[in-house]
């Protein structure tokens, strides 16, 4: 959205809307109505800071669920799609297709640099900052103990001794010293049910655990007895709760999209 074209879309966008409004030079259908609905507020969350602060102070959470969700992502289809819908109602066929090569231009590059962006996040992470940017809902707990822009590296000079070997979506992995045998440390990563722990020395299989829920919100996993040095391995688990939500959502998903499909399938039959 940034740049000459992000300015397009949003000023061709905006005529669209108003032109739905005015029904000029027609009205649009249903769909682009509801297209408009949904587009609408999101882009007044992504670029009207009035907006989002008279909202605040309805609901203070839309800062999380602003700053959590890329509304960018949802809002250029939208706008795609609203301008070659009005353009073809004005008449001219050819802009629907520019539109669309435009996008297509617009889209590629803004992908290949998202990668890039992700890719050397994910090979820095242990460097990289906690932030809801990353994918990470701090708890309070978080933000009493640590400052803004806090680092997992930042976390383990507090604790003199572990060292951190790999982080990725799956897996983290630390090397604990002999002066951790049989203690309680803090995993450097931001608490949720379904995190579970592995302690292995020498390439055997010491003990297993559930990562707690820490003072800080941080996980905290107990380490076995050991001599020398142990690799502690913490992988994600879904829970019983997230399978459900992923069940519930997944048919939520199917139906909402099923019975449209199949109410416009038997209109057409009846005709």
């Amino acid at each position: 959205m940034q740049g000459a074209t992000g300015s397009f879309l949003l000023l061709a966008g905006a005529a669209a809307v108003i032109s739905a409004i005015v029904g000029w030079p027609s009205r649009p259908s249903g769909f682009i109505w509801t297209l408009i609905i949904v587009a609408v507020p999101i882009g007044l969350l992504v670029y009207s800071p009035a907006f989002v602060a008279a909202i605040y102070h309805v609901s203070p959470g839309i800062a999380v669920f602003q700053a959590s969700w890329r509304f960018n992502t949802v809002l250029i289809p939208l706008l795609t799609v609203i301008i070659a819908d009005w353009t073809a109602r004005v008449g001219q066929r050819w802009l629907p297709l520019g539109l669309i090569v435009l996008n297509l231009l617009v889209y590629y590059p803004a992908f290949q640099n998202t990668l890039y962006f992700v890719h050397t996040r994910t090979a820095s992470a242990r460097w990289v900052a906690y932030s809801i940017s990353m994918g990470e809902y701090l708890p309070a707990a978080f933000s009493k103990h640590y400052a803004p822009w806090t680092t997992p590296a930042d976390i383990l000079q507090e604790e003199p001794g572990i060292t951190l070997t790999r982080v990725d979506a799956d897996h983290m992995i630390v090397i604990a010293d002999q002066a951790w045998s049989g203690r309680e440390v803090t995993v450097p990563k931001i608490y949720y049910a379904g995190y579970h722990y592995a302690v292995d020395q020498n390439g055997s299989h010491r003990s297993a655990g559930v990562v707690r829920k820490g003072e800080k919100g941080l996980g905290i996993a107990r380490l076995p007895a050991y001599s020398g040095t142990a690799t502690v391995v913490i992988t994600y688990r879904s829970t019983a709760a997230a399978k459900a939500g992923f069940l519930v959502s997944g048919l939520t998903a199917v139906i909402g999209g099923a019975v449209p499909l199949l109410l416009v399938y038997h209109k057409h039959r009846r005709r």
